[in-house]
C-alpha cells in the first residue's frame, strides 16, 4: 500500500504542471479554449504600456544588444471573490549586458523582523497603520541607459509612420523601466526615495526600507516593501498628508486599514494591539499537500532525527517516527520534500518561531531526504494543523524588549552545538532563531556564550532601529540565560579555562554587559521558553514554551 509519503511525492508531481489553468505562451493565450479572457488583459496591458510612454518605437542598429520580451498570465483573486485575468509583458532580462544594458542592480526590501518591530511599536504607542500598494511601480522609474527590446508579440503600429519602420526593421526603445530588467528594483526604489525625501521624510540607517517624517511634534512612520507602503500614525492629518503627496505623482491603491503584508495577516484589535498570524496561508497549504491534522502530532519534531547527519544512514533505534510505515531509509522524491520544506520555512520566519529549530533540522537532508524525514515533515505540517490557532500579539504595552538565550550542546565529539534565542516586544516575539553553530563548543558554558553572542547582535540592531525612528529605550534591556558558567564568563571578562578557546567575535556579548546595554537574568532551565528553539521536547514542555512565544 502506498504510504503518506509516497501519495506527497506523487501528488507533487502530478500537479506541478497544473496548479493553475493558464497560458503558458502568448499563442496559447490568444487561441485556446479562454482567449475571449486573455485578448482584452493583454490588449490592456499594452494600453496601459503605450499611455505610460514606456518606449520609443525606432529603427534597429548592428550595435544594439535586443532584449526579447514574454508575456506572463495569472489568475488574481478579487476581494469579492472573483477572478482577473491579469497579463504582463515583461523583458527578458538575462539578455541584458553588464556595463551596457545595466550597472546597478541592488534594491533593499523590508525585512521581516522590521516588520515584526513596527507593528510592536504600533501596539505600544496606539498608532494606527495603513496599506498603500503603488500600481506599476516599476513604470515609474526612468532607465538609466539606453536599452532595446524587440518587437513584442502583440504590439500593433498605431500610424503611417511606426508602419513603415516596422517594415525596416524595428525595435523598441525603453524609456521606463519595464518588469523583468536586471536594475528595475533598483530604479524604482531610487526614484521612490528621492520623492520620499523632497517631501521631508528621514531615511533610517540601520532599516533604509522605513522612513519616519516628524511633524510638529507627531510622528508618520513608513515601511516599504518594494511596492507595498505601511504608513504608522496617530493623527490622521499626517496619513492625509502623506497621500496628497503620493496622488501627486503616483498612481496607486489605497487599501485602508493594513490587513495583509508579506504574506503575514495582521489584525488589530479594540485596544489598539496587533496580532500577526498565517492562517489562509496554512489552510491554503493544508488543502494543497491534503494534509489532516493529527492527535499524535502534539510537538513539531521528535528525537527520532537526533542524531541523523546528511550522508549518513541513521540507526535502526533513532528511527522511529510516528508515521513510519514501511522502509525507512528509501529514498523519496526530493522535488516533493523541498516543496513541503520551503513552504512551511515561510511560516517559520514569519510567524511560528516554535518550529524553526524542526525545519532548520529537516533542511539538512533537501539534497537527498530519506522516507523518514518525509515522514517528519508531514508530521510537522500535521503539527501545523492542530495549532492552527497559534498567534504572535503585541498585547503588552508596557512591556520593553526582553530576550531569552539558550543552547543544546552536540551530543558527540566532532559536532557542532545548537543556538536558539528570541527577541520579544510588548509580550510578543519580534526576532528569533534556531541555528547550527559555526565553530565547535567543548562545553555547555561555551555553546550558550555564542547564542548569547548571536542574541547580542540582533539587541543591537532592534535598539538601534526603535532608536532611529525616535522611541530610545530607556534601562538596560533583560536577557534570560539558564547556564551560570556563561553569566559569569559574559560578566567576568578574566581569563578562564572555560573561556579561553571561545573566538574573539563572540565576545561582543561583554561589551554589551560592561556598557549597560544588555543585564543578564539567570532562569532555571524548565523555565526557559527558548529551549524549543534548540532541541526536540516533549509535550507538556512545548505547551510550556508556546505560552511564552503565543502569550496572548
Amino acid at each position: 500500500q502506498s504510504t503518506e509519503a509516497e501519495n506527497l511525492c506523487e501528488f507533487v508531481c502530478a500537479t506541478s504542471e497544473q496548479l493553475e489553468d493558464i497560458p503558458k505562451s502568448f499563442k496559447e493565450a490568444v487561441t485556446g479554449k479562454d482567449k475571449h479572457k486573455w485578448i482584452p488583459s493583454i490588449k490592456s496591458e499594452l494600453r496601459s504600456l503605450i499611455g505610460n510612454h514606456t518606449w520609443d518605437l525606432v529603427r534597429k542598429t548592428k550595435k544594439m544588444n535586443l532584449v526579447s520580451t514574454k508575456w506572463v498570465f495569472k489568475n488574481k483573486l478579487n476581494a469579492d471573490g472573483t477572478i482577473r485575468h491579469k497579463s504582463r509583458l515583461v523583458a527578458r532580462g538575462f539578455n541584458q549586458i553588464k556595463g551596457k544594458d545595466w550597472f546597478k542592480s541592488y534594491a533593499p526590501t523590508l525585512s521581516l523582523s522590521s516588520l515584526r518591530i513596527l507593528l510592536s511599536l504600533a501596539s505600544k504607542h496606539k498608532m494606527h497603520v495603513h496599506n498603500v500598494d503603488i500600481t506599476t511601480a516599476y513604470l515609474h522609474g526612468q532607465v538609466d541607459t539606453d536599452i532595446h527590446l524587440s518587437i513584442p508579440e502583440g504590439f500593433e503600429p498605431s500610424t503611417a509612420v511606426e508602419e513603415q519602420i516596422m517594415r525596416d526593421g524595428g525595435c523598441l526603445r525603453l524609456n521606463k523601466a519595464l518588469y523583468g530588467l536586471v536594475q528595475a528594483g533598483y530604479i524604482w526604489n531610487r526614484t521612490f526615495v528621492k520623492s520620499l525625501k523632497s517631501w521631508e521624510f528621514r531615511q533610517l540607517k540601520t532599516d533604509p526600507c522605513i522612513f519616519v517624517l516628524d511633524r510638529q511634534g507627531r510622528k508618520l512612520i513608513l515601511g516599504i516593501y518594494v511596492d507595498d507602503i505601511l504608513a504608522c500614525y496617530n493623527d490622521k492629518k499626517d496619513l492625509d498628508f502623506f497621500i496628497e503627496k503620493l496622488k501627486a505623482d503616483y498612481k496607486f491603491k489605497d487599501l485602508g486599514p493594513v490587513q495583509k503584508c508579506l504574506g503575514v495577516e495582521i489584525e488589530r484589535d479594540f485596544n489598539g494591539n496587533f496580532t500577526i498570524h498565517q492562517h489562509s496561508y496554512l489552510k491554503i497549504l493544508l488543502e494543497k499537500f491534503k494534509i489532516q491534522p493529527s492527535k499524535r502530532a502534539k510537538t513539531p519534531i521528535t528525537n527520532a532525527l537526533d542524531n541523523c547527519f546528511p550522508g549518513e544512514e541513521p540507526s535502526e533505534s533513532n528511527a522511529a517516527s510516528d508515521f513510519t510505515i514501511g522502509t525507512k531509509f528509501s529514498k523519496v522524491d526530493p522535488t516533493a520534500y523541498k516543496s513541503l520544506l520551503g513552504a512551511l520555512l515561510y511560516m517559520a520566519v514569519a510567524t511560528r518561531p516554535d518550529i524553526s529549530y524542526a525545519l532548520s533540522l529537516l533542511a539538512r537532508f533537501a539534497a537527498e531526504p530519506k522516507k523518514m524525514h518525509m515522514d517528519a515533515l508531514l508530521r510537522l505540517a500535521k503539527h501545523l494543523a492542530n495549532t492552527q490557532d497559534y498567534r504572535i500579539t503585541y498585547g503588552k504595552p508596557s512591556q520593553g524588549f526582553v530576550g531569552y538565550a539558550d543552547a543544546s550542546l552536540a551530543k558527540e565529539e566532532g559536532m557542532k552545538s545548537t543556538s536558539g534565542y528570541f527577541l520579544s516586544h510588548c509580550g510578543g516575539p519580534v526576532i528569533w532563531g534556531a541555528h547550527k553553530q559555526k565553530v565547535l563548543a567543548h562545553s555547555i558554558a561555551e555553546a550558550e556564550h555564542m547564542s548569547l553572542s548571536q542574541l547580542g547582535r540582533d539587541i543591537i540592531y532592534a535598539k538601534q532601529l526603535v532608536t532611529e525612528m525616535g522611541f530610545p529605550v530607556v534601562g538596560s534591556i533583560p536577557v534570560h540565560e539558564d547556564c551560570q558558567p556563561a553569566i559569569r564568563i559574559a560578566e567576568n571578562p578574566g581569563f578562564s579555562r572555560r573561556s579561553k578557546s571561545i573566538r574573539i567575535a563572540y565576545h561582543n556579548i561583554r561589551d554589551l554587559v560592561a556598557d549597560g546595554v544588555i543585564k543578564l537574568i539567570h532562569i532555571s532551565g524548565k523555565s526557559q521558553p527558548a529551549d524549543i528553539l534548540t532541541k526536540p521536547l516533549g509535550g507538556p514542555q512545548t505547551e510550556s514554551c508556546c505560552r511564552v512565544l503565543f502569550a496572548n
